[in-house]
């Protein structure tokens, strides 16, 4: 609906308002049924630079202040009932989440911690996303937590290097850093950030950022199959 919001935009580039509040009613409507997605505003700032270039990423022609007023109206302004809907949902799930004890206290663990868990995070699921074996129906979460072990600084450092070349590759390839961002922020309710539970990382979660892999994924398939054709 945001997507056919943002074809339809008129001449001041503002979006369809009817597709424009009926993505923000299925919003609401996912929001509240499963609190994973509260990242979606955030991708759909992403989605504005591309492939939509509503913000053009560098500025460009664009002055610098314009391009500051334009990327605030897109980021702020106009998803502000994105961010009103996130931000209710993420306060139920950390109010109920402290209360009966599914997350874990803040004082549980340390932001290096935190840090070392999500960075865990971001490779596990991608590398169960492309190669799903074997899957386990608990990864346990071992305490004390060691954030200069092996295991927390082998994916912090791939995470590093494949942010580094998405940012490298943005002007040549803008759509892996689009699926970059979107899948990072849709993972990140799921990530260290609020461990819960005994587990270190549960496969059930790599469902809503596998999206942005699958989308990428299957984008290439003609773009395959037209080089081919063209030799």
């Amino acid at each position: 609906a945001y997507l056919m919001a943002a074809r339809g935009a008129g001449p001041d580039g503002r979006l369809h308002a009817g597709l424009y509040w009926l993505s923000a009613g299925a919003f609401l409507l996912a929001a509240f049924a499963k609190s994973i997605v509260v990242g979606l505003p955030l991708a759909l700032v992403a989605l504005d630079v591309y492939p939509l270039r509503r913000l053009p990423c560098p500025p460009g022609a664009l002055r610098r202040a314009d391009w500051w007023r334009r990327a605030l109206r897109l980021a702020i302004v106009e998803k502000l009932p994105f961010i009103g809907i996130a931000a209710l949902a993420a306060g139920a799930m950390l109010a109920i989440g402290f209360r009966w004890g599914i997350l874990a206290p803040i004082a549980a663990e340390s932001l290096p911690e935190r840090i070392a868990l999500t960075a865990h995070s971001l490779v596990f699921y991608l590398a169960k996303t492309l190669w799903p074996w074997p899957l386990s129906p608990l990864y346990t979460l071992y305490r004390p937590l060691d954030p200069l072990a092996a295991r927390y600084l082998a994916p912090a450092a791939v995470a590093g290097a494949l942010t580094a070349a998405c940012w490298a590759l943005r002007r040549r390839w803008p759509a892996a850093l689009t699926a970059s961002v979107v899948y990072l922020v849709t993972l990140l309710p799921a990530s260290g950030v609020f461990p819960n539970g005994p587990q270190l990382a549960a496969d059930r979660y790599s469902y809503l950022p596998g999206v942005a892999w699958a989308v990428l994924a299957g984008a290439a398939v003609p773009w395959a199959w037209g080089a081919w054709r063209k030799g």
